[in-house]
């Protein structure tokens, strides 16, 4: 196989052109899921932080107390 055979049927396989394509899809979907999961889960975390200041607050005595002394249950 001559160098010029070789240049044009590198030039005329389609097969890389389309595993480019494959991987920046691949790629796009990467990012949308990495996002997606580090905005659920700082939107997790701020709810499951917001939950002992709430249960603190509906106490009888502020929590300063959380072993005894009219609270929550």
């Amino acid at each position: 196989m001559t160098r010029t055979n070789f240049l044009l049927d590198l030039k005329l396989d389609k097969r890389a052109v389309t595993a480019i394509e494959y991987a920046l899809i691949a790629a796009f979907f990467t990012v949308v899921i990495v996002l997606a999961a580090k905005s659920l889960g700082s939107s997790a975390a701020n709810t499951f932080n917001s939950v002992p200041p709430a249960l603190l607050s509906h106490t009888t005595d502020g929590g300063s107390n959380p072993g005894g002394g009219g609270g929550l249950f």
